[in-house]
This record gives C-alpha cells, structure tokens and sequence, in this order.
C-alpha cells in the first residue's frame, strides 16, 4: 500500500539519519511503498514524485521496523549512520551506494555479524576494515573501487562462505579510479564459489590454482588485459558460462575444449589472428557463441581488425563449423615449419593463409631458416611492425 508519511514514519527515518521535517514531507509530497508479509511491514522504500539524482533524502529498504534485515544507503549527505546499523544485529544486506560518505569508522560493519550481502560501491574513497573479516555468513560479496587509496584487507581469505563474488576497478567515467592488476590471492579461499566476476580491471594473468574454485559456474573476465588462460582452467567442469570479451586474446585458449557443461562464451572484441583455434568451441554444438560479428554475411566480418576470407564468413553464417575446422586445416604453424623446409611446397591456400595468419611464432620459425629478403618473411615483417611517432619500426 503507498501512504504520505506520517510523524511516525519520519521518526522512524529519522533515528536513520535521515533528518525529514514535515516541512519537507509537504513540499516533496514524500511517499512510504509498504509491502507486509505475515502481519509484519515486510519492506519500505522512501520516494517521492519530486525526487531527483541529486535529492538530499535517502532510500532505505529494510524488513521490520523494530527488527530490519535489508538497508539501502544511497545518502551522499554527512550523517554518521554506520553508528546506527549497530542496532540492527538482525541485518542481512547493507548496500553503500555511490553518492555515500562516511563520517565514522567502517570497522563497525564487522559487528554485523547476520549479514549474508555486501555491497560497495561509492564515488567518495572508503577503507574496507579489517573487521570485515569477521562476517562468517557472507555468501554474497560485491566491491567497486573508484578511487585512491583503496585497501584490500588480507581478512578476506576468512570469508568462506562466499558464493557469489565481484570486484571492479579502472572505471573510465572516474579519473583517478586505481586499475586492479594483480588477482586478488584471497578469492582462492573461496572454496564454494559459484560465481566471479573480475570484469574491468587491469589483470594480465591468472593463477594456475584458479582451476581448485571446482564450484564455479558463472566466470566474468571481460575488459582485462589477458591473452591466455591457465591450463587448469579444464578443471572447472561446473563452468557454464564465461566471458573473456575485451581483452588481448589473440587465439582461442585450448583448455576451453575441456568445459563440456559450457553453455555460452563471450569472445568479443578480442585481437585474434584467425578462426583457427575457434575449433576448440565446436566441440558443442549447443554452445552459445557471442561475438562482434557482423550479423549479416553481406557486411565485411572482422575480428578485432581482422579481416576473414568470404568463405570463412559464409560458413561462420551458415555455422558450418566443420567447414571451417577444414579451411584451418593444417595448424599454421604447421604451414610455417613446412615453408621453412621448402618455400615451394606451399599451395596457394597455405601461402595466402601464411601471409594472414602469422604471429611472432611463426615468424621466429622462418627467420631461423630463411633469407632476411624472403618475400613472403618480408611481407610477415611489414605485417608484425609497429610504427613509432618518429618513423622508426618497431617488431611485435
């Protein structure tokens, strides 16, 4: 039921440190939305019809007046409200939104000791306490980081309760957003961890003892700087879906064959070289594959600026994909070890694929055999080379 707020009500939101005069209930035509569950007011959430982005009231969501379970902060005002939340040992979900700054210390979080999730995430910079590891019943834990300093307390690894797991950093919109870039040790305490989210960070690797979190279901790794996966990544036979979108993978990881309960697989934006390795997603038809091809075969498809032959394109629309195991067949490395041995062995098909497919792999293959003039190791060089501001070429 909705009901304008009456004295009580702004006793109520008071004591919260939401400071509302019936001033402003008048003006602001505040509204409380009641939900009740067996006699009890199950949920409220303050709003109003005039309320914009930068109002100075605050949202709360909780269970019970006199016991709530579910707090909402989104207050960008001053008020020492964290000194309140210790009159709810009954709490079992504390969001600190963006616009929140603390006046007091966050260690008190650390009393709470009901709270199953946790969620922060604000434009003001906030110390996460060392207390907070003394939430045993955790499961659900979310951090966004947007600026300096940030700290990571080691009393993380307590937390092994947590199933569902994300952290953010190196936010565009915030300029001086700190960029995560070693994976955080504490997570492989996780132990019944179902799904991690580690999108929008800086991570150039992860640990090969990622493969023990064996619980996993859900694995977000879009927009990092990682151009492979650990070999024990095989080793996570719950995985149903995974995303390494926007990252520097050049070819498809071999060890994703291994994930036979895999469902869908974000691959976007990513500089591969070919569709070669992309035979390690056939291995189920029922995969979901989700890319930034074009979505019709008369555009020109590409992959992070590469540009695929028409037939590969006609048989990546018509998911043909054992059409294009064949163009890929042989491996180009294979192709490379075979020109290295005799130029004139090539077919054309493997000569064209040579001069398109190549990576500093191949080409160390050909320089330890070939002559520096070779025409095609030429054309591989010009391919590999990074021009510089002042003129010089710089080799991959």
């Amino acid at each position: 039921m909705k009901q304008l707020l009456d004295e009580d009500d702004r006793k109520t939101l008071n004591c919260l440190g939401t400071h509302i005069s019936s001033q402003d209930i008048q003006k602001n035509r505040l509204y409380l939305t009641y939900y009740t569950a067996n006699g009890f007011v199950d949920k409220i959430f303050l709003w109003g019809l005039a309320r914009t982005a930068f109002s100075k009231y605050d949202d709360f969501v909780f269970k019970n007046r006199s016991r709530p379970r579910i707090i909402d902060i989104t207050s960008y005002s001053k008020i020492k409200i964290l000194k309140k939340l210790e009159n709810f040992p009954y709490l079992e979900s504390l969001d600190i939104h963006p616009f929140f700054k603390s006046t007091d210390s966050l260690e008190l979080i650390g009393n709470l000791k009901n709270l199953k999730r946790l969620f922060i995430f604000s434009y003001n910079p906030i110390r996460i306490p060392d207390s907070i590891g003394n939430l045993l019943g955790i499961t659900d834990l979310g951090i966004t980081i947007t600026q300096k300093p940030f700290h990571l307390p080691k009393t993380f690894k307590n937390l092994k309760n947590v199933e569902k797991f994300s952290i953010r950093s190196g936010i565009s919109k915030f300029p001086n957003s700190p960029s995560l870039k070693n994976f955080p040790e504490f997570i492989l305490n996780f132990k019944k961890l179902t799904h991690l989210s580690l999108r929008t960070n800086s991570l150039t690797s992860l640990p090969q003892s990622i493969g023990n979190l064996r619980n996993l279901r859900e694995m977000n790794l879009y927009n990092n700087e990682l151009s492979s996966l650990p070999h024990s990544i095989k080793n996570l036979k719950n995985l149903t879906r995974l995303n390494i979108g926007r990252n520097n993978f050049t070819r498809i990881p071999e060890n994703i064959k291994h994930l036979k309960n895999l469902e869908s697989i974000d691959i976007s934006y990513n500089p591969f070289v070919s569709l070669e390795s992309f035979r390690y997603l056939f291995f189920n038809p029922a995969l979901t594959i989700i890319s930034d091809f074009a979505s019709s075969k008369n555009y020109k498809l590409s992959i992070g600026g590469l540009t695929i032959p028409k037939e590969v394109k006609n048989y990546w629309h018509e998911k043909n994909y054992e059409g294009i195991m064949q163009y890929y067949t042989p491996p180009i490395i294979e192709i490379a070890q075979k020109y290295a041995h005799n130029p004139k062995s090539l077919t054309h098909h493997e000569l064209k694929r040579l001069e398109t497919e190549v990576t500093e792999k191949e080409r160390r293959i050909l320089e330890l055999t070939l002559p520096k003039n070779d025409p095609i190791l030429r054309i591989i060089n010009e391919k590999l080379k990074i021009e510089l501001s002042n003129g010089f070429g710089l080799m991959r």
